[in-house]
């Protein structure tokens, strides 16, 4: 068997099985291909635990190739930015609403009438908090345990705050409900255990979700306009929309489906707690 192994540096391995006509013994063997990266993204791939979010873009650097096929997702606006280094603002130190580590994962979508999952593909990436010491109030109502943690969003963060996360692989997939009609729409159904996934998606799933609001212009373009909405709402402009009860007739939400008011703030902030398949644990 096979397979790809990522490690810190980065250096990129092909470990494959190898047989000596001569000695009559066979052994694994690994070949650096880092510089070819783009020729395995087909390939089961193996992250080891100290890979830093700046590996990803270390690898895109020695194989440009990767660059190209990564374009529509801003691969070349968000290299340029991560070579500017890690963001001095950042620490390894424990605080509540800090990330330990950034984690691929995915959620799948089972429509349990007609037997569709959706998606497959594609992993999802965010940042999950520190161990919580104590009980943390993140406002509004959302009080997450001790002994629990946060799950962030990091597509409103900025880049250079994340190079130095490690990166890690939960190979849990939580299926979830999605016929509209089902009593259970949204809630989960039953975990799964994903063992294999490939160099391409473990690429792309990271730049998708760094590049969702665009480039790194356009997201700090973005932020600044969410930053003077929020503004406006707590200085009751007059001309706001209530966003005190998001849910009733009157709120900004009113007349969205639950889910779906959740599903939006996954990009925002914290994830909340209110649905299973959203919940921040």
């Amino acid at each position: 068997m096979s397979e790809l192994i990522l490690k810190p540096g980065p250096v990129l391995l092909w470990r494959k099985w190898e047989y000596d006509e001569v000695t009559e013994e066979g052994g694994y063997v690994d070949l650096d291909i880092t510089t070819a990266a783009h020729e395995y993204l087909f390939e089961s791939i193996t992250i080891e635990k100290d890979v830093l979010l700046a590996d990803i873009f270390r690898l895109l650097d020695a194989a440009p190739i990767l660059i190209a096929i990564l374009r529509r997702d801003f691969s070349d606006e968000l290299l340029a930015e991560a070579r500017k280094g890690a963001s001095s603002s950042w620490s390894h130190d424990y605080a509540p609403d800090g990330i330990e580590f950034l984690e691929l994962y995915q959620t799948w979508q089972l429509n349990t009438a007609t037997r569709e999952y959706d998606p497959i593909h594609r992993l999802d990436f965010h940042g999950v908090g520190y161990l919580l010491r104590e009980d943390f109030d993140y406002g509004n109502g959302n009080i997450y345990p001790a002994g629990t943690r946060i799950h962030w969003s990091v597509s409103t963060t900025h880049l250079r705050e994340l190079l130095l996360i490690p990166i890690r692989y939960n190979q849990v997939v939580s299926i979830c409900e999605n016929d509209l009609s089902a009593k259970k729409y949204g809630h989960e159904l039953e975990k799964i255990q994903l063992m294999g996934i490939n160099l391409g998606q473990v690429l792309h799933g990271i730049l998708w979700e760094l590049s969702w609001h665009g480039g790194p212009e356009t997201q700090s373009q973005f932020v600044e306009e969410l930053k003077a909405q929020a503004e406006d709402i707590n200085n009751h402009r007059p001309d706001a929309v209530s966003a005190i009860d998001p849910y009733g007739e009157e709120g900004i939400f009113g007349q969205l489906d639950e889910p779906g008011f959740q599903a939006f703030f996954q990009h925002l902030g914290a994830h909340s707690k209110k649905r299973d398949c959203f919940h921040s644990t």
